[in-house]
Parts: C-alpha cells; sequence; structure tokens
C-alpha cells in the first residue's frame, strides 16, 4: 500500500487556491477554501482513498443560489 500525507502549510494553501481558482471557473462562485492536511492511500487493487481536511467559507447569498440551482 502507497500512502501520502501533506501537512505542509505551503503546499496546502497552494492547493487550496487551485481549488478556489477551479470552483470559480466552473461554477462562478468566490469560495474561500482552506485545506489543513492531505491523506492519499492506493490499496493493493489500485483503489486511491482520499482524505481531505477542509474549511470552506462562502457568501450566503452564493450558497442559496447553488442549492436552488443544483438541489432544489
Amino acid at each position: 500500500m502507497d500512502e501520502v500525507k501533506i501537512h505542509s502549510k505551503w503546499l496546502t494553501k497552494l492547493v487550496s487556491k487551485y481549488i478556489m481558482k477551479a470552483i470559480k471557473k466552473s461554477l462562478g462562485y468566490d469560495v474561500r477554501v482552506d485545506i489543513g492536511s492531505i491523506y492519499v492511500s492506493v490499496d493493493d487493487d489500485d483503489m486511491a482513498h482520499l482524505h481531505l481536511e477542509v474549511n470552506a467559507d462562502v457568501n450566503k447569498d452564493d450558497l442559496e443560489k447553488f442549492i436552488d440551482e443544483k438541489i432544489g
């Protein structure tokens, strides 16, 4: 089994910025994403398991708009 654990503040901030840009580009919403840690493991069957510790902040109006468009 292979494992990758990322706790580096610099690298998690870099990934957070990438995710924020991807959300803005694909959905049009400004979301502040703060990843605390990333853990990835790949088992012997080549199944990857991903665990993220994530906090996100979004404007209430954008959240309501997203829920209305995507869920209801």
